[in-house]
């Protein structure tokens, strides 16, 4: 079984809302820079999210290369991985949150 995305209203300027794509954990939380993990058993590091352009030319390739998305994370005998949201599965396991990312409640 897959991993999942969910969207995330935020409202934008004007009024309007913004919808913003965020991935998540088989455990069903968000997937967050900085998240420690622990990937086909090794320990990592969730590195970056890319759900939107950014205007950095580096992240932006990986959504023109692969629309949708993805995550990039660092794990012990694997080095840098990207995945994307169909490659999020049981393999990818929340260990503990980053408290400097931590930005509000889950």
């Amino acid at each position: 079984m897959s991993g999942s995305s969910g969207d995330a209203s935020h409202r934008a300027g004007g009024g309007r809302w913004a919808v913003v794509k965020m991935f998540l954990y088989q455990s069903g939380g968000e997937v967050r820079c900085g998240d420690h993990i622990r990937f086909h058993g090794e320990p990592g590091l969730v590195e970056l999210v890319i759900a939107e352009k950014v205007g950095n030319d580096a992240v932006d390739w990986y959504l023109t290369e692969y629309p949708g998305g993805g995550l990039m994370l660092n794990a012990s005998n694997f080095g840098n991985v990207f995945l994307r949201e169909k490659d999020i599965d049981e393999k990818l396991v929340f260990v503990s949150r980053n408290v400097e990312s931590v930005s509000g409640p889950e």
